[in-house]
């Protein structure tokens, strides 16, 4: 039951950002998420240990954050 909750769970995100599909898909929503970036410090450790087995900077994380204010309501809204 859990494994199915899980499926469900992800098929109501995003694949791309990981944002709630009904909010993120929403054109109201457009201009309210930020892009943010990151580096993870245990990522680069690890790629430093590589000696010399280069990835494209495996350590930068990247998410968004919505920034809707929560008295913004969106319309209801459902992915085609």
């Amino acid at each position: 039951m859990l494994a199915a909750a899980s499926v469900i769970a992800d098929d109501m995100r995003c694949p791309g950002c990981g944002q709630p599909k009904h909010e993120a898909w929403n054109p109201d929503s457009e201009g309210w998420y930020v892009a943010r970036e990151a580096d993870c410090q245990g990522c680069a450790a690890l790629q430093r240990a590589a000696d010399g087995e280069r990835e494209p900077r495996p350590e930068r994380k990247r998410w968004v954050v919505d920034e809707r204010p929560a008295d913004v309501e969106l319309r209801p809204w459902q992915p085609a």
